[in-house]
């Protein structure tokens, strides 16, 4: 009896957690509610509205600052995956990337673990506000410091004012910088471009303070940081003054969210090729690697993670278990681990995740095994994929509890299906 009412109260603690973080998430739609929740987890002290928006190579034009186009007019591929089953995949579109360019700005404010910029006069640049509006204003781009985002003339943002300033600085400074993904991909891989100048190896660069809690990320800032420039940890949603700033552009196109209704499109998910190479090619490069130690078969387990979204994961995992694979724990492993693991498999599985970030330090002919819901495009691996000739395959699940955004999405794969795909598969 004490055993029932011991495991009836976890359970209810459990659900009402589960709850509250369900009707946040509901009320996180309202910028209102976000202003608030994030100045009270975040401290942030302040707030203003921003009507003159530009993107920054759009400014540096008009105002005749010193800027540097590295690539231009360069087309990417964005490829859909093949999908098990009956269903069509491998499809190819292709699309030209934006510029990718250096720029060299004056007397001007950064944000924590936020893409934009601002200057005097209320003026804010982002170049995502452009692309935005070039692509039929889709995309929501509230996350970092931007707690609302109505048009490009329209723009709010939260921040901690203590007074900071520098005199020069390179940023790579980011949304979601705490994100595998995003810090190795969309802002550590820019930072090559600027290894190329000399006179930009004494100027420090500002990274976000949540990445720096992270030990794969800080092992892969040391392995990328080749000049040994000094770093600067800067805490969410802190706003410095810089006196010389270099700003690097983008090198991968995609959007934060998308507003209520918008339809995602192939070109939302532009990935330079150099993004992907940079990364690739310094770590491979300066990584002896240990290959007696990996398998040939691997399952990425997220059986450790918070977001657990394979809802039956523990069945997947002890059917996948019994045909050879290995299940691996990427998020307890160290950088080099993880590299040495993808880099000697020849079959990846899992539940679509940052993991399969990894993907950029597969041996080429590798194949990918990606569960996950038709909903969910994955373009964002299945282009990193095509660059180096891996193969991507999605084992499609059903959606079982929607979040509010892809990532938070709950969903089951079918035990039946699962099995058929094992015993049909080329492994066998």
């Amino acid at each position: 009896m004490i055993s029932l009412i011991n495991k009836s109260g976890k359970w209810l603690l459990h659900y009402l957690k589960w709850k509250k973080i369900i009707i946040r998430q509901k009320f996180m739609k309202f910028h209102w509610y976000r202003l608030y929740d994030v100045k009270k987890r975040y401290g942030l002290n302040h707030h203003t509205m921003f009507k003159k928006n530009y993107g920054v190579l759009e400014y540096c034009k008009i105002n005749k600052l010193n800027y540097t186009v590295l690539y231009e007019d360069v087309s990417t591929s964005v490829v859909e995956p093949n999908y098990y089953g009956s269903r069509v995949g491998g499809g190819k579109t292709e699309f030209t990337c934006p510029p990718i360019y250096i720029a060299e700005l004056e007397e001007i404010e950064v944000f924590g673990q936020s893409d934009c910029l601002t200057l005097k006069d209320k003026i804010i640049l982002c170049d995502f506000f452009q692309i935005d509006e070039n692509n039929g204003r889709r995309y929501d781009l509230s996350s970092g410091s931007i707690m609302k985002y109505k048009n490009k003339n329209a723009i709010t943002l939260a921040y901690i004012d203590k007074g900071r300033t520098l005199d020069k600085a390179i940023s790579l400074i980011g949304c979601f910088a705490s994100n595998y993904y995003h810090f190795t991909l969309e802002i550590l891989s820019r930072l090559i471009y600027v290894d190329n100048t000399q006179k930009y190896d004494s100027y420090p660069i500002l990274v976000d303070e949540n990445a720096l809690k992270i030990r794969q990320l800080m092992e892969l800032l040391d392995i990328v940081n080749q000049k040994h420039r000094k770093v600067i940890s800067v805490k969410y949603g802190e706003k410095i003054h810089i006196k010389e700033l270099i700003y690097i552009s983008r090198n991968i196109w995609l959007p934060p969210n998308y507003f209520k209704g918008a339809v995602m499109r192939p070109q939302d998910f532009l990935i330079s090729q150099t993004a992907v190479m940079n990364i690739r090619t310094c770590v491979l490069g300066k990584k002896k690697l240990d290959q007696e130690k990996t398998h040939q078969k691997i399952f990425l387990s997220r059986k450790n993670c918070s977001n657990q979204r394979l809802i039956n994961f523990v069945e997947v995992e002890q059917l996948f278990q019994e045909y050879g694979f290995h299940i691996v724990y990427p998020d307890e492993m160290s950088l080099k681990e993880q590299i040495e693991t993808f880099n000697g498999a020849d079959y990846i599985v899992g539940s679509a995740g940052g993991a399969f970030t990894n993907l950029l330090y597969c041996h080429e002919g590798a194949t990918a095994v990606i569960i996950a819901p038709p909903a969910h495009k994955l373009y964002c691996f299945t282009n990193i994929a095509f660059m180096l000739h891996v193969e991507v395959m999605v084992l499609e699940s059903y959606t079982v509890d929607e979040g509010m955004a892809r990532s938070q999405d709950k969903f089951m794969l079918d035990m039946f299906k699962c099995r058929q795909f094992l015993e049909q598969s080329l492994w066998m």
